[in-house]
């Protein structure tokens, strides 16, 4: 079972069925925007399918060609303005009929139509340009289903213009009311023109929480689109470390959004932009202490509550029980008691085995020795209740124990549970090493408690264990109460965010860049001062030894930052990063609960997801609902859909494969994805992809994440950035212009996409590349449902080194299938040999003419007999044979008659009614000049031009040449078919 589960996760079940369409994005689309919005609701409903498939890849800034921006796609352009000028009007009481604002929404969609169509300049000046205009905007109208949204829309065309030409205020602006057929009245216009002005600054100006402050621009658009009702504020942080950002950043957001009534109107990785009253009466802003004091609570709230669930980390060995220090950093010692109950059962269930009987058995091996001195009774029975009794009292002893002597809380559970006549032999149990840590002392009390109470069911065992806790804590709740005020709780948190914070341009960030460097070099040094230094960030915050459970990678790993001749081999984290591992591995959900070094073993890698340029109060919502409905990847499902077409909208279309309906359980979700509360929405999100199996390479474990880190931009409409690393690269979009960063991918990524960063317009070939090559490793090596990804590299560098590749692999396939003939694919799929043309043609490949060029010519004349690639290849077959075996110093026009006899009498044998397989095409005249034809394009454009004129190329390549022309005629040998081809040899006879 576990063994499927693991396939299942990594993409290898090939028993799914055929995948309904789901349209996921649209949907949690609409349920991202304010319901009684019907206009916009019914431009999400009618006009987003059509505009997710035609802008979720076209460039509306950035990309290749215009290098110097930051990638944006236009779908991103067109969202990142609308949602932020409507939430501006309404905020700000602004009327706006249901008209206008659908006007608003056409115009500010085509506001780039130049871009759409490829054609700049586009103006209404003159009869021509205006015609031209005109047409170009009605084509786009339909085919995003704009005329079904408005149906007016040609009585309005004349405003929409204006407004698409007039959005930009410097460039191409055409003011001349003559050159329109206006209908709205003016005054209304002009603030529909301030809305699609204001609305491409914001999209394209703001890329981080106080950018609008180096934008007097659009300072100014805002004043006048609220009627000078609204100003913008902010927070932001100098960094970004993962969890701990996101907890900061909802703290600051809570208590600026509830104590001073800010509204949050922009998200970004490192902080928030929010709209504000002027009316309002300045509010005191917070402290930094009160800022610190409330992250600090909140990330309490935050990891408790995880851990009262999941209980990460909580495990038994032969021991007792075991969990993570961190425990004790969230519960006091009455709640750490009560979740070591539920513990407790959840662990040692009435399924499971008991050891009571073997403790027993140690017990009455030491009486025997006489390390237990006396003669009485020790017996008990093998009862899962005597572990659980036993198990939880050495827990009480432990933790309360902390606060005073182990010895007087153990004399007082002996009290509660009125078993005083066994103290004498309780105290002499030994607790030494003779007992190898195990707690027989309280195996033995259990074991007498259960048998003077026989028959306790499950609730009444509860019932006892929270009597005992509860009567132990009251006994010593003194010692307890001072414990836990000596407690210094997350100290270096408070600190963090003291350095970090700027709200509205109160606060200090800053680096004390000169105390990083001085910790960084003594990490070099030896003896004293020397410091263990923090393997994952240069922060100013002391460091330590890692613990197993305080990080996500194994102990004893290579870092750059411990000295090469040392002994030390555990690697140093210094305490903030020692919260935000911790964080990491309880504020993550997944199936795997994975704690410490367990997490190398499964070679997890990172994706985070960059807004581009920023996400919205509504895209924000938007990826958030799809982040937390991530699935794991079925390829088998992936390659089916995609065999059908490899155009955008296909890719837009595996959004179900990727984006469950529901949010998956965790007991089926192998990802390793954030959890907060629905009320404090990330401004970042991460995911971590696990890989399954025993010992997965790494090519085995990139596999799933570089497809999916090209897929993302299309299913979120966000930035993506793939690594090991478990701190971000980035601390915002900002920082890198690309759409997707694949950080140290291994050699097969380079030989598929030659490049490890990729703008937006390189993703779809990006995409059509990597999927081809994967469907190639799973027809060839799949074995038992397993894709077996390990073979990436080697069919990556073949095809890198040379595109017909591809075509031997399709022979590899075919013979590992048996099959003499391509078996027909299921109505709508091309044939095998059609999918793997395409696929030549996807990875690059070139000279599919050559391959057209050399089979016409051979096919023109020759006919096979049947389908089988040993009948197809004669010609073929023969003429490469002729010229690799013949002599290197023969002249070319010596070896191209001696082809041409070989194959004239190949003919010759094939009009015999006895002789060679196959059929003539021509008769005897027009057959002489074909085959000549045919000789000297194979002589010059083949061999002598391609093949470098070398026998030895020839040879070695020969098998991927063939196996191309197989190809190509399976899928064209229709064209080669005469409807007089018998009458004719007949008559040539």
């Amino acid at each position: 079972m576990v063994e499927q589960l693991e396939l299942d996760f990594m993409g290898i079940s090939d028993d799914s069925q055929e995948p309904q369409r789901l349209h996921a994005q649209i949907a949690l689309l609409e349920n991202a925007v304010d319901p009684s919005d019907f206009v916009l609701m019914d431009y999400i409903d009618k006009v987003m399918p059509q505009m997710f498939e035609a802008y979720t890849l076209k460039p509306a800034k950035g990309s290749t060609e215009w290098e110097y921006n930051h990638d944006q796609s236009m779908l991103a352009h067109i969202l990142n303005g609308v949602f932020p000028t409507l939430t501006i009007v309404r905020t700000a009481g602004m009327q706006l009929s249901e008209l206008e604002e659908s006007l608003y929404l056409i115009a500010y969609s085509f506001h780039d139509i130049d871009k759409l169509v490829g054609i700049r300049d586009l103006s209404v000046s003159d009869t021509e340009k205006s015609e031209q205009f005109y047409a170009y905007l009605d084509e786009w109208v339909s085919k995003l289903h704009f005329d079904e949204f408005l149906p007016d829309y040609k009585v309005y065309r004349g405003d929409i213009a204006y407004l698409i030409l007039n959005t930009q205020k410097k460039w191409g602006a055409d003011l001349n009311l003559k050159h329109f057929d206006l209908r709205l009245q003016g005054r209304r216009r002009q603030y529909l023109r301030e809305m699609c002005t204001a609305s491409d600054m914001i999209a394209y100006l703001l890329k981080n929480p106080s950018g609008f402050k180096e934008q007097a621009i659009v300072r100014e658009s805002l004043t006048q689109l609220s009627g000078g009702k609204l100003e913008l504020t902010y927070h932001k942080l100098a960094e970004h470390r993962g969890m701990i950002t996101n907890v900061i950043n909802n703290a600051l957001l809570r208590i600026l959004r509830d104590r001073l009534g800010w509204k949050p109107f922009l998200f970004f990785p490192t902080g928030v932009t929010y709209l504000r009253e002027r009316s309002s009466e300045e509010a005191i802003l917070p402290t930094f202490d009160e800022v610190a004091e409330d992250t600090e609570k909140q990330l309490i709230a935050y990891c408790a509550d995880r851990l009262k669930v999941n209980l990460n980390g909580f495990t038994r060995d032969g021991k007792g029980f075991k969990f993570p220090d961190f425990y004790y950093d969230f519960f006091q010692i009455p709640q750490l008691l009560k979740l070591i109950s539920i513990g407790c059962f959840r662990i040692l269930h009435e399924n499971k085995s008991s050891s009571a009987g073997k403790r027993l058995q140690k017990i009455l091996q030491l009486q025997e020795r006489g390390d237990i001195p006396g003669n009485d009774t020790l017996d008990f029975e093998d009862d899962m209740r005597v572990d659980q009794l036993a198990e939880y009292l050495y827990e009480i002893e432990k933790n309360v124990g902390v606060v005073t002597s182990r010895e007087g809380v153990s004399a007082e559970i002996v009290r509660v549970l009125n078993m005083q006549e066994y103290q004498t032999i309780f105290e002499a149990i030994p607790r030494d090493s003779r007992v190898g840590g195990v707690p027989l002392h309280w195996y033995f009390l259990a074991g007498k408690y259960l048998l003077e109470n026989r028959g306790l069911d499950t609730n009444q065992m509860e019932d006892l264990f929270t009597y005992i806790a509860e009567k132990i804590v009251t006994t010593f709740r003194e010692e307890i109460e001072q414990h836990e005020m000596e407690k210094e709780g997350f100290r270096v948190l408070r600190e963090y965010v003291q350095q970090i914070v700027d709200i509205n341009g109160h606060g200090q960030i800053e680096r004390d860049f000169k105390l990083e460097l001085n910790r960084y070099i003594n990490t070099k040094k030896k003896g004293r001062g020397s410091n263990a230094g923090c393997s994952l960030c240069s922060s100013t915050f002391d460091t330590a030894k890692q613990r197993d459970t305080s990080v996500i990678f194994a102990n004893q790993v290579y870092s750059n930052k411990n000295l090469l001749n040392s002994s030390m081999l555990v690697r140093g984290i210094c305490e903030l990063c020692e919260v935000e591992m911790m964080l990491r591995q309880i504020m993550i959900r997944s199936k795997l609960n994975l704690v410490g070094s367990r997490y190398d073993d499964v070679k997890i890698k990172w994706l985070y997801l960059y807004p581009s340029y920023f996400f919205t109060t509504e895209t924000a919502k938007f990826a958030g609902d799809m982040y937390h409905r991530l699935k794991n990847l079925n390829f088998f499902d992936v390659r089916k859909a995609l065999h059908k077409g490899m155009a955008v909208r296909d890719f837009i279309n595996l959004d179900e494969m990727v984006i469950d309906t529901d949010i998956p359980d965790t007991d089926d979700d192998f990802l390793l994805k954030m959890e907060f509360d629905t009320n404090d929405p990330a401004t970042f999100y991460f995911c971590g992809f696990p890989t399954l199996g025993n010992s997965p390479t790494d090519t085995e474990s990139w596999a799933i994440p570089t497809f999916l880190s090209l897929l993302i931009p299309l299913v979120f409409n966000a930035k993506v950035v793939v690594t090991e690393s478990q701190v971000p690269l980035y601390h915002s979009g900002e920082e890198w212009k690309e759409t997707v960063i694949l950080n140290a991918p291994p050699s097969f990524v380079h030989h598929i996409l030659r490049q490890d960063k990729l703008r937006i317009d390189e993703i779809e070939p990006a995409l059509q590349k990597v999927a081809v090559i994967y469907d190639m490793n799973v027809d060839v090596f799949q074995k038992d449902g397993n894709p077996q990804w390990k073979y990436l590299n080697q069919i990556a560098r073949n095809i890198d080194t040379d595109p017909f590749y591809v075509f031997y692999y399709l022979e590899a396939f075919r013979r590992k299938q048996s099959w003499d003939n391509f078996p027909k694919q299921p109505d709508g799929e091309p044939s095998i040999p059609e999918r793997y043309i395409q696929a030549y043609q996807y990875v690059g490949g070139d000279k599919m003419s050559l391959i057209e060029e050399a089979a016409s010519r051979c096919f023109k004349f020759y006919d096979p007999d049947n389908f089988k690639p040993n009948s197809v290849l004669k010609v073929f077959t023969l003429i490469e044979d002729v010229i690799i075996n013949s002599e290197p110093k023969i002249c070319s026009e010596d070896l191209k008659y001696q082809v041409i006899g070989e194959i004239r009498n190949l003919m010759r044998r094939i009009r015999r009614p006895s002789g060679a397989r196959g059929r003539r095409r021509l008769k005897r005249e027009e057959e002489a000049l074909a085959i000549h034809e045919f000789v000297e394009y194979f002589y010059h454009t083949v061999f002598v031009a391609y093949y470098e004129d070398e026998r030895g190329l020839l040879r070695q390549a020969r098998n991927r040449f063939n196996a191309g022309i197989n190809a190509w005629y399976q899928v064209n040998w229709r064209q080669f078919q005469t409807k007089k081809a018998e009458e004719d040899v007949n008559a040539d006879n």
